[in-house]
């Protein structure tokens, strides 16, 4: 299957470009705003010879689907943490709502690890839906291929867990390739659930990892 939707990625960092490597290997065009972005940045995007739209605001005009993955910076800005008047702010998503995104917006940020803030993810949730575009929460997990493996289905060994009203599109546009990176439903919200196998230091299948990686086993050892 080829897609012919066009991904906007923000940001294209080392995991950026595993998720926009992995749209552009089903056919997808990658879009990238580099305005007030690092020189590192802008060579990332030229290299990879994806399209520079400039800023979000054109993104926004020109993408069917945006992955936000932020490492951290401008997803959540919390102010008042843990009092009765607390507010969380949303940066990124908020340039992305006010520019009139009506499309997928993939969050990617898994930067929370204490399951008790995540309502601040339910939150950036709640205001995607609520200003009109389609909130898919998503968290990859696992690891990349050794150095020297094939790409093919029978060694995926990184997943791309996504939950959401729209969760299904994005499964089906990354089962169209055979990039390392597999779009799968897990049973709860996509994030959650990583927290959970992390917590439980548990592969998501087993049965898809072509190597023993020790990591796995010793991660939870004296």
């Amino acid at each position: 299957m080829s897609n012919n939707l066009k991904v906007g990625v923000l940001h294209p960092g080392s995991m950026g470009l595993t998720i926009a490597k992995a749209f552009n290997a089903s056919g997808c065009e990658i879009l990238c705003a580099t305005e007030g972005r690092s020189e590192r940045t802008v060579d990332r995007v030229e290299t990879a010879n994806y399209k520079d739209v400039g800023t979000i605001a054109n993104m926004v005009e020109q993408a069917d689907v945006i992955a936000s993955i932020c490492d951290g910076r401008g997803v959540f800005a919390v102010y008042q943490k843990d009092r009765p008047d607390e507010e969380v702010q949303f940066p990124v998503a908020r340039e992305v709502m006010e520019a009139g995104f009506k499309g997928i917006y993939l969050d990617c940020n898994t930067i929370i690890h204490d399951p008790v803030e995540s309502r601040w993810e339910k939150a950036l949730e709640e205001y995607v839906n609520n200003n009109g575009a389609s909130y898919v929460s998503a968290a990859i997990y696992g690891y990349p291929p050794a150095q020297g493996e094939k790409h093919n289905k029978s060694q995926y060994v990184r997943f791309l867990f996504v939950s959401g009203e729209k969760a299904q599109t994005i499964v089906d546009i990354l089962d169209s390739n055979d990039f390392p990176l597999v779009g799968e439903i897990p049973p709860e919200d996509a994030k959650d659930y990583k927290r959970r196998l992390i917590e439980e230091n548990e592969p998501p299948n087993p049965e898809l990892y072509s190597r023993t990686d020790e990591v796995w086993t010793n991660a939870h050892s004296d």
